[in-house]
């Protein structure tokens, strides 16, 4: 097989929260493709996926992931926290068996901005994961996708500012762009870097951002009250203080403690959509933007909206 031709595609994280709607847009996304999509799984997992998909069982040792590795060219990493310290050791792996590309679990905000980085504590292990495989790229060649926070995902777990029954946070005015990317469309830019042998090879070693929208939540309240039919109580909140507040939350987490997923969201809202230190961090138009390049369609705001709030989306 040529170096840049895919037929073999896994897939780590398949049955996750965010993973199971990406996995299942990839896999219809490959039908008649020619693609084999299969997922990696612990060997005690008794997690469930798609009938027709080959599940490949690891306990995560170097010679298990050498042997479930076996064969793949790609791997597709949307593993959660618990999984990301097990990433090298799956570079590693990968490595031995002879793997081209990983998308290491990214998928998030626009991480190779030091400033996000610094922002955002939890950001500092994605980051030395990508200065990990720079060391590597001789031996495996990555890809780092950046869809800033999923739509359709985080306007259901109030991300986006909008907390049922009828509030709706707006952070600075609620009028800075920031880019947002729905699951499924994920699932669909992944199947065509991997597919098209040009946008592979061009891919490789580097950062890709994609989008569903770049919106404000100004506009996505609009679009959250026409799908509604209501008028939602405006609550205006500072970004400097929302931060400041998060952050403290945030690191006063003790050891075997829960994180406080709370200050993490609220985090990462200041990030993507404050003003002040935090304007235009959220805005994934850059030169790293793919959206028209992959060809990926428009997508209706209202339509994604109505789809949230009547339990389709995600």
């Amino acid at each position: 097989m040529s170096k840049g031709t895919v037929k073999n595609v896994i897939f780590l994280g398949g049955a996750g929260q965010a993973g199971r709607p990406v996995f299942n847009s990839l896999i219809q996304a490959s039908q008649g493709s020619g693609l084999t999509i299969s997922a990696l799984s612990r060997k005690e997992s008794t997690a469930k996926f798609p009938a027709d998909i080959e599940v490949i069982r690891t306990d995560y040792t170097a010679a298990s992931l050498e042997n479930a590795l076996a064969g793949q060219d790609v791997i597709i990493s949307m593993l959660g926290d618990a999984g990301l310290p097990l990433q090298k050791a799956i570079v590693d792996a990968a490595i031995v068996a002879g793997v081209q590309r990983i998308f290491p679990s990214e998928f998030g905000c626009r991480t190779y901005i030091d400033k996000v980085v610094a922002l955002m504590p939890y950001f500092q292990q994605k980051h030395e994961m990508i200065s990990y495989l720079r060391t590597k790229q001789d031996r495996i060649s990555w890809t780092a996708m950046i869809a800033n926070p999923f739509f359709d995902e985080a306007l259901k777990n109030t991300f986006h500012g909008y907390e049922p029954p009828n509030k709706y946070f707006l952070l600075d005015g609620g009028d800075a762009p920031y880019g947002t990317t729905n699951l499924h469309t994920i699932g669909l830019a992944l199947f065509k870097i991997i597919s098209d042998p040009t946008h592979f090879q061009d891919s490789a070693n580097r950062y890709i951002n994609i989008h569903s929208h770049i919106t404000t939540q100004k506009e996505i309240l609009a679009a959250v009250e026409k799908a509604s039919g209501r008028t939602f109580e405006r609550h205006h909140v500072n970004s400097t203080d929302l931060y400041e507040d998060a952050l403290r939350r945030f690191r006063s987490r003790g050891p075997g403690e829960e994180k406080d997923l709370f200050a993490e969201r609220d985090i990462i809202q200041c990030i993507t959509y404050g003003k002040g230190e935090f304007l235009g961090l959220g805005n994934t138009l850059d030169g790293n933007n793919w959206t028209e390049r992959l060809g990926l369609p428009a997508e209706s705001l209202d339509e994604d909206v109505k789809g949230v709030l009547e339990g389709t989306r995600p």
